[in-house]
C-alpha cells in the first residue's frame, strides 16, 4: 500500500497547479540525444542521425517512470536547414503520455562557429488513469483523484544552438503553451495544465593528446513552480572511440556512463544512476541504454561526434 500512496502522489504532484514539478521526461544521456530538448540541433550533424533511449527510472518502485525516445533529424541545402522529428513515450505512475514532436531550424554560418534557430510543433496524447489507482487503505474516494484524464494537446517550442568543432550551448522551451488538462470541480479547485520547461545547456570538447579527449558538460533545467535542477558531468575519451563519464545531477543522484563508438555509424552507450536522497530508502537506481545511428552521404567519411 506504500508503494501505491507514493504512486499517487507522484502522479499528484505532476498534475498539480499548486505543486509543480518537473514533467519532462529525464535523461542522463542528455548530451547524446539534444532533439530531446531543443529544436534547433535539428541539421546541426551533415550525416543523417537517428537515436534510440530507454531510461527505467527508480527501478523496484511500482509506478515509476520510465521513457522511450526515438529520433531522427538530417540537414538540408548546404546544411542552411534542418528537419527532424521525435516520438516518445512516457509513463509515470498512472500517468502516460504519447507525444510526436516535428522540428525544423536555420542554420547561419560564422567564421569559427554556426548558431541556429528551432521552431518545433508538438502533438500530446494523455492518459491519465487517476480513477484506476488504490489511494485509500480503507477504500474511500479521493474527489480530486476519482476521474480518469484523456486529453490531446497541440503545443509549440522553440530554442537556439551554438556549435563549433570544440564546443556547444543551447538554450530551449520544448513547448511553452500552457494547455489545460484537466479541471477539477469539486470543493479543491484544482487544475492540471502543461507547464513551460527551460533548458539550458553546453559542453567543451578539449584535447589533451591524440589519444585523450575530455568532455565537461552540463544542462540546468527549470519550470516555475519546482526547485531549479542542473546536471555537471565529464566523459573521458579514448581515441574519440571508448568513453567514460561521471556526473553530479542537484536531486541529490551520482551518474556514471560508458559509451563505445562501435564504427563510423554505430555509437551505443549506458547510464546508471546512484539515488543519494531519502528516495533510496524506497527505490532503487536508474538505468538508461542509448544507441545512435548515423549515415551520411555517399563517399563521405564520418568522423566521430562527441556532442
Amino acid at each position: 500500500m506504500k508503494n501505491y500512496i507514493k504512486l499517487l502522489t507522484i502522479t499528484a504532484s505532476l498534475l498539480s497547479l499548486n505543486a509543480l514539478a518537473q514533467q519532462d521526461p529525464q535523461s542522463s544521456a542528455y548530451m547524446f540525444n539534444p532533439m530531446g530538448i531543443n529544436p534547433a540541433y535539428a541539421g546541426s550533424n551533415v550525416a543523417l542521425q537517428s537515436n534510440l533511449l530507454y531510461r527505467s527510472q527508480w527501478t523496484g518502485m511500482n509506478g515509476a517512470p520510465s521513457t522511450f525516445t526515438a529520433n531522427a533529424h538530417k540537414g538540408y541545402f548546404n546544411e542552411q536547414m534542418g528537419a527532424g522529428i521525435t516520438l516518445s513515450n512516457d509513463e509515470i505512475g498512472a500517468a502516460k503520455r504519447l507525444q510526436l514532436g516535428m522540428a525544423g531550424s536555420y542554420h547561419l554560418k560564422f567564421q569559427t562557429f554556426r548558431l541556429s534557430f528551432g521552431l518545433q510543433l508538438n502533438l500530446s496524447q494523455y492518459n491519465i488513469g487517476l480513477g484506476e489507482v488504490q489511494h485509500s487503505i480503507d477504500g474511500s474516494v479521493d474527489n480530486a483523484f476519482g476521474a480518469n484524464i484523456k486529453e490531446t494537446t497541440f503545443n509549440f517550442g522553440t530554442g537556439a544552438f551554438a556549435y563549433a568543432k570544440n564546443w556547444y550551448a543551447g538554450i530551449s522551451i520544448p513547448h511553452f503553451r500552457k494547455n489545460v488538462l484537466s479541471v477539477n470541480t469539486t470543493e479543491l479547485n484544482l487544475t492540471a495544465f502543461e507547464a513551460p520547461h527551460f533548458y539550458l545547456q553546453g559542453g567543451y570538447i578539449y584535447e589533451l593528446n591524440p589519444m585523450i579527449t575530455l568532455k565537461p558538460n552540463a544542462l540546468i533545467k527549470y519550470v516555475t513552480g519546482a526547485p531549479m535542477s542542473a546536471d555537471f558531468n565529464m566523459n573521458v575519451y579514448y581515441k574519440k572511440t571508448y568513453g567514460a563519464g561521471l556526473g553530479f545531477r542537484t536531486d541529490k543522484s551520482m551518474i556514471a556512463m560508458l559509451e563505445i563508438q562501435a564504427n563510423a555509424n554505430w555509437k551505443l552507450g549506458y547510464a546508471f544512476d546512484y539515488t543519494l536522497s531519502d528516495l533510496a530508502t524506497y527505490a532503487n537506481n536508474s538505468h538508461e541504454l542509448f544507441v545512435r545511428y548515423a549515415i551520411g552521404a555517399k563517399g563521405t567519411h564520418l568522423s566521430p561526434r562527441l556532442y
